[in-house]
């Protein structure tokens, strides 16, 4: 079984929407979603590699810090762990556009919602959403980062 750890800075939310989303595509996916929040320090990334290591394991990560980004991919490919930066690209890109440096601030997106900014489009109104579940054959463990021996 594939063991899919999302690793986040934040909450790790977004990034486990996004997991469960493609999820969907493969029917009765063998996989298990892991979702690690909350990971600020180097120390924290390295066990969170270091638990991937030796298992059927993909992280997938949400690092808003440059400093993390680069230690994950580092770590990742020193330990052998296939790892993949869901959020890099798209503040090099944004950065690009908007001819600004991104603040690397963790969970920040609610202040640009409450400032406006964050209102919905006539192309993402939530009549234009399809609703329902979807089944998939995936289990999910969600925690904060944390030392204890169990993870």
């Amino acid at each position: 079984m594939l063991r899919i750890f999302v690793v986040s800075d934040a909450t790790g939310q977004t990034a486990e929407r996004m997991v469960r989303s493609a999820l969907v595509q493969f029917k009765e996916a063998p996989a298990i979603v892991i979702r690690r929040g909350n990971v600020c320090t180097p120390e924290q990334l390295r066990a969170i590699v270091q638990e991937a290591v030796g298992h059927d394991s993909l992280i997938l990560h949400t690092l808003v810090s440059d400093e993390l980004r680069r230690l994950m991919l580092a770590e990742s490919r020193a330990q052998g762990v296939d790892a993949m930066d869901l959020m890099g690209p798209m503040l090099d890109r944004l950065a690009k556009h908007l001819k600004l440096r991104p603040q690397e601030n963790p969970g920040s997106s609610s202040s640009w919602s409450r400032q406006g900014r964050g209102k919905s489009r006539p192309w993402s109104s939530p009549s234009a959403t399809t609703t329902g579940s979807t089944q998939m054959n995936s289990a999910v463990r969600k925690s904060s980062w944390s030392a204890s021996p169990e993870r």
